[in-house]
This record gives C-alpha cells, sequence and structure tokens, in this order.
C-alpha cells in the first residue's frame, strides 16, 4: 500500500459523490498520502480536480470534505450554468471574454469558481503526496484519449501524441475547471469545448474540439496500462467505477412491439384510427361540444404529425437507396422498424459499448500486473 494509484469513473454527481467516499476511506484508514497517482473521467474528474486544487492551496482533509460536500449537496451547478446561458454580463468579464457562449462553457465558468481559477501550474509548483493526475477527454479531432496530466517522471505526453508541441506548450495556463468541462461535456448534452480558443485568450492554433473522457475509457484505468510489470510504480491500483459490467433487466434490449410507447405510436399511426378521429374533430365541432372537439382536435393533430414524419422517412430511405417504386411501407410497421433501431443505439452506445470497455480495461489491469 505504499504507492496506491487511483481510477475516478465517469457517471454524473453519482461518480463525483463515490470517489469522495473513496478518499474519505483512504483518509479514515490512515492512506491518503500514500496515494500516489489520480485518472479520472467525466464526473469523476470534478472530484479528482477539487482534490487537487485543495492540495495546492495546502487545506486539510476535512476542510476539503466539508467545503466540497457542501457544493455537491446545494446543487446549484445546472441552474447557474443556465443563468449564465440566458445573461450577458459574465461573458463580458476579463477571464471570459475569449469563450464561445454556450453551455459548456457556462458550466466551465462555474467549474473555475469551484477551483478558485487555479491552473495545472498551479499544482505543478506545489508540493503534494500525488506525483502524477490525468483528467482524461475525449479528442474529436483525432479520435483519441486526451490526457490533462502534469509532467512526471518518465515523461509522458500531455494531451495525446498526434499533437503538435505548440499546443502542449499552453499547459500550464490551463484552468482546472475548464479541464473539468472539457472531461465531463458528454454528447447530446454539450456540444465540444474548444481547445485552446475556449481555454485561453490570443491563440491562434487551430482548435481541437474536446468532449468526455468516457467516450473512449469510462474508468479512466487505460492510462496506467502504458507502463509494463518492470517499469510500474504503483504497489496497489484501486478503481472506482459506479457502474457494473453487467447489463441490468431493465437495460436490455427490448422489440419496438412489446413496449407500451410504441403501441401507442402504432396505434395513433393507424390510419382507421386517423379517419375516426377526423370524423370525431368534425362530429363534435358541429354538436358544439366544445371540450371534446378540442380534444379530439389535439389527438387527430398527433396523429397527422406522426404520419407525416413517417412518410417522410419513407420518401427520404427510398431517395437514397434508389428504391422509391418498391420502397413502400405501411406507417405502423416502418414506426416499429424506427424505434427499434432508434432503441439498439442506444443499448448500443449506452450500455454494451461501455460495459465492454469495463470488462476490457479491467481484464487488461490483471493481465499487465499479473
Amino acid at each position: 500500500f505504499k504507492s496506491i494509484a487511483l481510477c475516478f469513473s465517469g457517471g454524473g454527481y453519482r461518480a463525483a459523490g463515490f470517489a469522495l467516499g473513496s478518499l474519505s476511506f483512504f483518509e479514515k484508514v490512515g492512506l491518503l498520502h500514500n496515494i500516489k497517482a489520480i485518472s479520472s473521467v467525466s464526473g469523476g474528474t470534478i472530484t479528482g480536480v477539487k482534490y487537487t486544487q485543495s492540495l495546492i492551496e495546502d487545506q486539510s482533509f476535512s476542510e476539503f470534505f466539508e467545503e466540497y460536500h457542501q457544493w455537491l449537496k446545494e446543487d446549484q451547478l445546472v441552474n447557474n450554468a443556465i443563468n449564465h446561458i440566458k445573461g450577458y454580463s459574465v461573458w463580458n468579464q476579463t477571464e471570459n471574454k475569449h469563450k464561445h457562449k454556450n453551455p459548456i462553457n457556462a458550466f466551465a465558468i462555474e467549474y473555475n469558481k469551484l477551483t478558485n481559477h487555479k491552473t495545472l501550474a498551479d499544482f505543478e509548483n506545489a508540493e503534494t503526496h500525488l506525483n502524477r493526475v490525468s483528467f482524461n477527454a475525449t479528442d474529436f479531432t483525432n479520435a483519441i484519449q486526451f490526457r490533462f496530466q502534469n509532467k512526471d517522471k518518465p515523461q509522458r505526453f500531455f494531451g495525446n501524441k498526434l499533437i503538435s508541441e505548440d499546443y502542449r506548450n499552453l499547459k500550464d495556463n490551463i484552468k482546472l475547471g475548464d479541464i473539468i468541462a472539457a472531461s465531463s461535456a458528454f454528447p447530446g448534452g454539450f456540444e465540444p469545448i474548444a481547445f485552446p480558443s475556449d481555454f485561453m485568450p490570443n491563440s491562434n492554433l487551430k482548435d481541437i474540439g474536446l468532449m468526455d473522457g468516457g467516450i473512449v475509457d469510462n474508468q479512466g484505468a487505460s492510462v496506467f496500462l502504458t507502463s509494463s510489470e518492470d517499469t510500474n510504480p504503483y504497489s496497489l491500483f484501486v478503481v472506482n467505477d459506479v457502474s457494473s459490467p453487467y447489463i441490468k433487466d431493465n437495460e436490455t434490449f427490448e422489440f419496438a412491439e412489446t413496449t407500451k410507447f410504441s403501441k401507442i405510436v402504432s396505434f395513433l399511426a393507424n390510419p382507421i384510427v386517423l379517419a375516426l378521429m377526423l370524423i370525431l374533430v368534425i362530429y363534435s365541432n358541429l354538436k358544439n361540444w366544445w371540450w371534446l372537439y378540442s380534444i379530439s382536435l389535439i389527438i387527430f393533430s398527433l396523429q397527422v404529425t406522426i404520419n407525416i414524419m413517417l412518410f417522410y422517412v419513407s420518401a427520404s430511405v427510398s431517395k437514397m437507396t434508389n428504391l422509391s417504386n418498391t420502397f413502400k411501407i405501411n406507417p405502423q410497421r416502418l414506426g416499429k422498424y424506427i424505434l427499434n433501431r432508434l432503441r439498439s443505439l442506444m443499448v448500443m452506445s449506452g450500455v454494451v459499448m461501455l460495459k465492454n470497455d469495463r470488462r476490457q480495461n479491467a481484464s487488461k489491469l490483471y493481465k499487465s500486473y499479473n
């Protein structure tokens, strides 16, 4: 236990809280200062960076724990970020003028407040028990992991091997809060954060789009797989992962025919039901049954919208595949096809790929340091 390496997985606030609990455990058993390396992803990076900032400022663990736990408990991050998105004044502040006015930078502004605008250079100059930190994002320009890491010995690449030295020379000016934003910018919820223009002003380098580190490694364990057993400086690896490598019953793929949502869509797309609803709209209007007319009109409008969307999809597929004469499918059946594909994509990207990645990283760790 003389040299411990920690991995903090992704998983939002749940991962952040779990990582905090892990640090608290090591502090209680007297092994906190034996932690020599931290690698983190997404939600785990919030805790990893915040703890690093506390070491820079020479805070006691109890001070760090109380401050950070209170911040998590108050849960004002999203509200504050939304206010930044709606507002103007914060973007005119000197430290934010270079940033794109978008959601990911609104969160970055809050993360910089959380970490007191500390930088990687501040960590390099501080005397701490950590020899190595690696806060991980995904490089959307080169399709590879991007590591915000300190120098350490032996020298390791900042970023990745595919970026030029000009980018690495900017390392000391990078704020810890911007690192959190890059590591936790999950697809769908955020756009990529631009490195370096969103991190610092007056940079003439071409931007690299950075997003959530969990896209390529949701545990952060791959950082420690580059060393051989002979050069491994750590006597213990602890991977803090808030998710199981096994698929739960509620995460398995369900065919559209078995779900309530698809049955409702199928019912509304039925041409007979559409015709009956139109008759009901006309009849209730003639009878001045306004409450029934209003409800039936809303349902009819929804039916028309669904059918138009399905017709448009059918026409688009016909055009793309040159099957305009043969690709004519019943809207109900087409709707099921679409739902099955959307559901399978969600399960693949959110469950299958991530859980397979977890199993592979765990196997590689055991194999590398057996």
